[in-house]
């Protein structure tokens, strides 16, 4: 298959008795006024699904397809996850998971009839049934790809501005719109660090876009990593935020440098960070799995139990703080609404300090109780422990 500036075109080749490829079928259709405005990659996709769409009945289900271009990004596109390719990119690979095929870059001088027929296409169309590559088409030409939400629109007139006076980025439009070449020495030494990810690039508004992330030129890098930095967040937070938007060649170690250098992010990034949150399965019965904590109002002390199922709050008046008197009032909690299966609390010696009266020694003999105490699941305690500071 190939693709022109006004047309695409394609053939199935088929192996003959001496092994030498036979064209059997052919296809050739004009590009609309707003397809002719697609990068040459975006082109080159479009005219592998025209080929696909018209000769399903050959293709569907065949395990060995070979797909034969000459737009070498194309080869190295498809072997990328689906979600590195831009918007149009992504929606035409989403409709070619069907079929199996493999992309492999050839001369275009040994591609003579698709070449062919992608030049010789009609300049009007002719009155035929209505193909679904036709509606797809069209749905691909109403797709709204819009600029990312997370760029404000006085940054994106920025970066318009930049894109018109930046040096180098001139060519780099022109790359992207007409294709990439075959080597990498062919382009100017400035456009190099673009090489690696060509395949990945776009033109949205007059913005280069990688994916959804904007690329940056060089005058607005310095400004996009104040912006970045401003609230000292550290430097995987910053990472993070950055992600989300922007992009350009050697975009991560610019933002390690910063923060390194920063004396905030310094002083306060090499802190503990907080244990992390391990989530408990959901019950599907009150009282299965239970919460206590001990709070203090004024001079008293109280015992609060909280289920995990609905949210139910008991409150037992503490005599003092023994381990005996702890566990009778916890046994008064059980009493009224089930044993629970698991217990979770942040505060076991209050449970566990006389053997004898242990909790888990006076319950788990003749009840299936398990007392489990993790530091990990402090943070889970937080309806208790609200309660035992109010």
């Amino acid at each position: 298959m190939d693709a022109s500036e006004r047309g695409l075109g394609g053939s199935i080749l088929q192996p003959n008795n001496d092994g030498k490829p036979q064209p059997t079928a052919f296809t050739s259709c004009s590009l609309t006024q707003t397809e002719q405005k697609y990068s040459q990659i975006q082109k080159e996709c479009l005219a592998i699904y025209n080929c696909f769409s018209k000769f399903d009945q050959w293709v569907y289900g065949k395990p060995d397809l070979v797909v034969h271009t000459d737009h070498q990004p194309l080869e190295t596109l498809f072997k990328k996850p689906l979600n590195k390719a831009p918007t149009r990119q992504e929606h035409i690979m989403m409709m070619l998971q069907r079929y199996h095929f493999q992309v492999k870059h050839r001369q275009g001088s040994s591609l003579h009839i698709a070449d062919t027929l992608s030049w010789a296409t009609l300049d009007d169309s002719v009155s035929a049934k209505v193909q679904g590559f036709e509606v797809f088409r069209l749905e691909i030409e109403a797709t709204p790809i819009d600029r990312n939400p997370g760029l404000l629109p006085r940054t994106e007139a920025r970066l318009q501005d930049a894109y018109q006076n930046e040096p180098g980025k001139v060519s780099l439009l022109s790359l992207i719109s007409k294709g990439w070449p075959q080597t990498k020495t062919s382009i100017p030494i400035q456009l190099h660090p673009y090489w690696f990810f060509g395949d990945e690039l776009s033109v949205i508004n007059g913005i280069v876009y990688r994916g959804a992330q904007v690329l940056i030129p060089p005058s607005l890098q310095k400004g996009i990593l104040s912006s970045i930095h401003r609230n000292h967040m550290g430097t995987e937070s910053n990472l993070r935020i950055a992600k989300d938007i922007s992009f350009w060649p050697g975009m991560r170690s610019a933002i390690v440098d910063i923060c390194n250098a920063c004396t905030v992010c310094t002083q306060y990034g090499s802190l503990e960070p907080k244990d992390p949150m391990q989530s408990l399965p959901v019950p599907s019965t009150a009282c299965k799995f239970v919460s206590p904590d001990i709070c203090t109002i004024g001079c008293s002390n109280y015992l609060v139990s909280v289920c995990h199922y609905s949210d139910w709050i008991e409150v037992e008046k503490l005599e003092n703080m023994h381990a005996d008197t702890i566990v009778q009032k916890t046994k008064a909690h059980f009493a009224r609404f089930g044993i629970p299966e698991y217990a979770h609390t942040y505060e076991p010696q209050l449970f566990q300090e006389n053997t004898s009266s242990s909790l888990v020694t006076t319950l788990s003999k003749t009840l299936c109780l398990h007392l489990t105490i993790q530091k990990e699941m402090r943070r889970q305690n937080q309806l208790s422990r609200y309660l035992s500071r109010c």
